[in-house]
């Protein structure tokens, strides 16, 4: 196993495994190269969440640009599979009863912000080299996580807050779709050995509706509720921010 990460990294969730360490960025052509040299399966994992930003110019650049740069050279590579890790933001939202499966046309555009146009972008972008560089790569779309070893903690902050009674409000009428982190990691696992080139696989366990373990007040979602809440992470606390934030520099490959 070889993992692809920045000296600046926070290496605390890797420290007691036994693995390569190859250092480098996204903008160094000569290290992503080395880092997918005699690789059979590469879990690119990298992303900038940071919905709140007021300039969103550094979402494309790494979400879509430098993805770009990771995909030429993956493509050129030999892989066997390119596991993409995406995100649920990618899909449909659901009208009435009516299930949403992958290929549900996405119906909600201009309404998630920067971010999500950023990991569309993205994604539609793997599932291009897919389709005309023979990139062998498959598409996870993943819902938020949570479970053990969250050593930031990212997600697992909104449990922590709301088991200690401190979230302090929550928008009404809005959730997400959540799974656990060992059954994210099982189902990276299964797309390396048998996921179907050029597809996307819904990841999750099942919806958590905000409020649902939080006894605080509610203020009304509005429709453009990803962009309001973007523009409410950027007005509180930077603690709150801070503990948002996903370092996510690392490609792990095998």
């Amino acid at each position: 196993m070889r993992v692809f990460l920045r000296k600046s990294s926070s290496t605390v969730a890797i420290d007691d495994l036994e693995i390569e360490r190859c250092y480098g960025d996204l903008s160094d052509a000569q290290a992503l190269r080395a880092a997918m040299s005699d690789r059979d399966v590469v879990f690119y994992c990298i992303v900038d969440t940071r919905a709140w930003l007021r300039d969103p110019a550094p979402l494309f650049a790494t979400n879509v640009e430098s993805l770009r740069r990771v995909l030429d050279i993956a493509a050129e590579a030999g892989l066997h599979r390119f596991v993409y890790c995406s995100t649920v933001g990618t899909l449909a939202i659901a009208e009435g009863d009516a299930p949403v499966t992958e290929d549900t046309p996405f119906n909600w555009h201009g309404k998630g912000g920067p971010y999500i146009e950023s990991r569309r972008e993205g994604e539609g972008m793997v599932l291009q080299y897919a389709k005309e560089r023979g990139l062998p790569a498959v598409v996870m779309c993943v819902g938020t996580p949570y479970g053990p070893r969250d050593w930031q903690p990212s997600q697992g902050t909104f449990v922590q807050l709301s088991a200690l009674g401190k979230m302090p409000l929550y928008l009404k009428g809005i959730g997400t779709e959540v799974v656990g982190v060992e059954d994210v990691a099982e189902a990276f696992l299964l797309a390396a050995e048998r996921g179907r080139i050029g597809q996307r696989y819904i990841v999750s366990e099942t919806t958590c509706r905000c409020g649902s373990c939080s006894r605080r007040r509610h203020v009304p979602s509005e429709p453009n509720h990803h962009g309001w809440v973007s523009h409410c992470l950027r007005s509180t606390q930077s603690a709150t921010a801070s503990a948002l934030r996903v370092d996510c520099c690392a490609a792990i490959s095998r």
